[in-house]
Formats: C-alpha cells, sequence, structure tokens
C-alpha cells in the first residue's frame, strides 16, 4: 500500500514539475513577446519621426505657402461661387 501511496505521489509530483515547467515556459514566451513588441513600437516612432522631419518646412516656406493660400483663395473661391450658381440658374431655367 505504501509502494502505491509512494508511486502515486511521485505520479503527481512529475505532473506538477511539467505544468511549472510549462508555466514558466509561457511567462517567459509572453516576456519575450512583450520585449519585442516595445522594440517595434520603438523603432516605428523613430521612423515616424524621421518622416517627419523630412518634411517639415521651415518657417520661411510656411509663410509662403500660407501667403499664395491667401491670395489663391480670395481669387479662386469667389469664381467657384459664380460658377455653382450661374449653374444652378441655367438648370433651374432649362427645368421649367
Amino acid at each position: 500500500m505504501n509502494s502505491a501511496y509512494e508511486v502515486t505521489l511521485q505520479s503527481q509530483a512529475k505532473e506538477i514539475s511539467i505544468k511549472n515547467v510549462l508555466i514558466s515556459t509561457y511567462e517567459s514566451n509572453q516576456k519575450t513577446m512583450a520585449a519585442r513588441y516595445v522594440a517595434r513600437e520603438q523603432q516605428l516612432q523613430t521612423e515616424v519621426d524621421g518622416w517627419k522631419k523630412r518634411f517639415e518646412l521651415s518657417e520661411a516656406d510656411r509663410v509662403r505657402l500660407q501667403k499664395e493660400r491667401d491670395k489663391n483663395g480670395r481669387f479662386i473661391a469667389p469664381s467657384i461661387g459664380v460658377s455653382l450658381l450661374t449653374g444652378l440658374a441655367i438648370g433651374l431655367l432649362i427645368g421649367r
């Protein structure tokens, strides 16, 4: 009877040992994946920062572009509005 009990205890000890190994392996894999994720996120952020610097405009370029937008906006926008109103008026006349 003692030998059967000892065999059962040894079997349970082996199961516990195997489960502990599986748990530690799982935890290790989780830590590894988390570290890879953080490293990849940092790499992507570095790439984004590089692209931002590459396409960043100087203050002089921004002022020049804003002046062009203001100049073009004043003349282009009313002509588009007039075209739309003219088209609407013609459409209403034809529709009658």
